[in-house]
């Protein structure tokens, strides 16, 4: 389907139906009658841009409905009764609407058997650990839909084994808050310490849905701050956050208590952090798992010293983008994925359809959400860096450490390691001459 919308998109059309409640208009009932003003033939140029005038007759009011909007809601999974309550039409008008914007609802993909297995062999390959549900969410976060039917019996078919191993019975403790953005759950994985590499992220508590999921080279108070404003200024300022007693949170204590007051800020020992602390078992599953092997077989074939800087250059070069990119694609999926006791709407789903929970129960707040004072600077990517500006930039013309070797980047790894060295010997013999 064309014309896909942002999270922010969607949330400004639940938000504005909530406001317009707010305010005293009633909403329209299902079985009220609406006529729809049809608009001109837009040219081609501007197709996707033109809206449609859908005048109430029961209350009056016009409300200028556009295709995103009606695309955007579907991309997000919701159902036509949904959509409809959302943007305060009835499910006929919204039929009217869709036949004007030639929308079509198809809930599956057309996909074949051979299609769907090719697909899930190509993300058990990034992601081995994954199960049903989470697999479901990484199609669903490349727009492909399948019945979970013909789900279950391709992952028998692809990965039968895996399927057996991952029979457990899992004890849910209970936990609930009142809405959206009421409290953010925030966490450093510190798995790859040893390489220097930190993964720092955040939960929303009533959704589920990660507001931020990054690896970096440092564990300091700067750089969760960096995270923590990029993900303010996408997703709103929550009511309160839940971090341990680590240092690398102070930045972000300092910057919710400026703006929320100290009792925003709570902090604990891990086990009461308990959003965040369960994703990271998963999230070691999927990274950490994955990525640490492969470091030490390049300590056992000698060709990587932890206490070696260089090294480490080159090990953060070529490994923290390929590590960030297996963690956005887990990420997405996370936050695309079903879950049961939820009615098996997903961690998206819950953040934007019901964000004007937050607005009903906390106006002040809600209308404060995303202002984010300080603008914080780019981080550099390396702590250490052997090389000068202009030899960095040959680098990186010379070595994409996301390019496919077919040996899990030891190979691209290698060639880092010897462009630095040659450059150092270089500069070295430039020195004595």
């Amino acid at each position: 389907m064309a014309g896909s919308l942002g999270v922010l998109d969607i949330e400004r059309v639940v938000i504005a139906a909530v406001r317009a409640a707010l305010q005293g208009v009633a909403p329209p009932v299902q079985s009220t009658s609406a006529t729809v003003s049809t608009p001109a033939v837009p040219s081609a140029s501007g197709t996707s841009n033109f809206a449609t005038t859908v005048t109430s007759l029961r209350s009056g009011e016009h409300t200028l409905i556009s295709k995103e909007d009606i695309e955007g809601l579907l991309l997000l999974g919701t159902t036509l009764s949904e959509v409809a309550s959302i943007l305060r039409i009835s499910r006929p008008t919204l039929y009217k609407l869709m036949r004007v914007y030639n929308i079509r609802r198809t809930k599956f993909c057309n996909l074949s058997d051979e299609e769907l297995d090719a697909t899930i062999c190509e993300i058990k390959a990034e992601h081995p650990h994954v199960g049903e549900v989470m697999l479901n969410g990484h199609l669903r976060a490349r727009n492909i839909v399948v019945q979970r039917r013909r789900l279950r019996d391709s992952v028998q078919r692809v990965d039968g084994a895996g399927v057996e191993s991952r029979r457990t019975t899992i004890q849910r403790r209970v936990y609930t808050v009142p809405c959206p953005n009421y409290i953010w759950h925030i966490d450093g994985n510190h798995k790859l310490i040893r390489w220097k590499l930190v993964v720092h992220g955040a939960m929303d508590g009533y959704s589920r849905m990660l507001t931020f999921l990054q690896c970096s080279n440092n564990n300091r108070a700067e750089t969760v701050m960096n995270h923590f404003s990029s993900a303010i200024s996408k997703h709103g300022r929550p009511l309160h956050i839940r971090t341990d007693h680590g240092g690398e949170n102070v930045q972000v204590w300092e910057d919710m208590s400026m703006h929320r007051g100290e009792h925003s800020v709570l902090t604990g020992s891990s086990v009461h952090n308990q959003r965040i602390e369960r994703f990271n078992r998963d999230l070691n599953r999927n990274c950490s798992h994955v990525f640490a092997p492969i470091f030490y077989d390049l300590e056992s074939m000698e060709a990587l010293n932890v206490d070696n800087d260089t090294d480490l250059f080159s090990l953060h070069y070529v490994y923290i983008p390929r590590i960030n990119r297996t963690i956005d694609e887990f990420k997405s999926a996370f936050n695309n994925h079903s879950i049961s006791s939820e009615g098996n709407r997903t961690p998206v789903q819950l953040f934007t359809l019901d964000r004007h929970l937050l607005l009903l129960n906390y106006p002040e707040s809600a209308a404060e959400e995303r202002t984010v004072d300080s603008v914080s600077t780019p981080l550099a990517h390396y702590s250490f860096c052997p090389l000068n500006q202009q030899d960095l930039q040959e680098l990186v013309v010379t070595v994409n450490p996301l390019e496919n070797d077919g040996n899990k980047g030891k190979t691209l790894y290698h060639r880092v390691q010897e462009f630095v060295l040659h450059k150092i010997v270089n500069i070295q013999l430039v020195v004595i001459l």
